[in-house]
């Protein structure tokens, strides 16, 4: 199954497995135009033979980062709806708790895990993304 998964935030770190590749990017300005960047960066991305998209769920941090990150979901599923593909939401502690065995691991438990699932950089957001990719390999039948 040729997965992408998202981790979102003000860096929306990704990582994919058709082909395998991390990466991450940074959107400026105000909240609308990050996610007008979002929303003109995705199609170009989901268009490569993929079978499932999948983010972290946000959750609620304070006004603008609960609103930036459920905006970028909504973006994200709208991208991928419009591509014929299907989307799945899974929480962060799930992540952590499959990646480092805590669901509440700090961000260098998630990093050196990344690490351990063969990811070779060292950037938080790309590390989480390729957790979440590994978790969505491994459980696509349980996910999709």
């Amino acid at each position: 199954m040729n997965i992408i998964a998202f981790d979102l935030g003000a860096t929306l770190g990704w990582a994919c497995n058709a082909p395998v590749e991390v990466g991450h990017n940074i959107f400026t300005g105000p909240r609308a135009h990050r996610q007008g960047q979002l929303l003109d960066w995705l199609p170009s991305i989901l268009t490569i033979g993929l079978d499932l998209v999948v983010y972290e769920t946000p959750f609620a941090r304070g006004r603008d980062a609960t609103r930036c990150g459920w905006g970028s979901a909504g973006v994200i599923e709208a991208a991928a709806s419009l591509a014929g593909l299907p989307v799945l939401d899974v929480a962060v502690a799930t992540i952590k708790k499959f990646a480092t065995g805590s669901g509440n691991a700090p961000k260098e438990a998630m990093i050196y895990a990344a690490t351990m699932l063969g990811y070779e950089g060292a950037n938080e957001h790309e590390a989480d993304a390729w957790c979440l990719l590994k978790y969505a390999e491994q459980n696509a039948e349980k996910v999709s």
